[in-house]
Formats: C-alpha cells, sequence, structure tokens
C-alpha cells in the first residue's frame, strides 16, 4: 500500500488554492520500519487527531491511503508525523 503525502499550510499557506508551489511525497507501506508503521496506523486510528498542535502557522501535513472500500485521509500537524514521511516531500513549481 502506497501512502501519499502533501505538506500544507504553514506561514505561506503552500498547497492551497493559490499556491504556485506544491509539496507532495510517496511512500511504500512495506518500506517502512515496524515502528513507524505502527504510528501510520495509529494516526489513521485516531482520525489525524493525535494532539492540538502547539506551532503557530506550522505544517500539516495530508496523508492518504488506499483502501479496499476507498480512500482514507489524515491531517496532522508536523511534529506528529514520523521523520522518514516528511522527508518524502519534494517541492514542485506549478
Amino acid at each position: 500500500m502506497k501512502l501519499q503525502v502533501e505538506r500544507i499550510g504553514g506561514l505561506a499557506g503552500f498547497g492551497g488554492a493559490n499556491s504556485r508551489l506544491r509539496s507532495r511525497g510517496e511512500v511504500e507501506l512495506s518500506d517502512l520500519s515496524a515502528a513507524d508503521q505502527h504510528a501510520i496506523e495509529s494516526l489513521f486510528q485516531s482520525h489525524g487527531t493525535p494532539r492540538p498542535s502547539q506551532m503557530r502557522d506550522g505544517f500539516q501535513y495530508r496523508i492518504t491511503r488506499t483502501l479496499a472500500n476507498g480512500l482514507e485521509t489524515i491531517v496532522i500537524p508536523e511534529e506528529a508525523v514520523p521523520p522518514i514521511i516528511r522527508a518524502s516531500v519534494k517541492d514542485e513549481i506549478v
């Protein structure tokens, strides 16, 4: 299963409707360590609400996975995202 990852928000509003910069990545779930897989599953089980963010104007990550019955997406604050997921994101100008 692949995870589609987008970095959004922040002070400059990356990834918004009028933004000319997109930050996206893709991660194969099987490439993650058991601990990272567990962390991602826990985030999906909590529906993306691990705890309120303490960062003002911080980035959020939209993570989407494909299930048998469709797509499931969560949006979580940057500090809750495992480092390997954050590292998968690359910026592109659109």
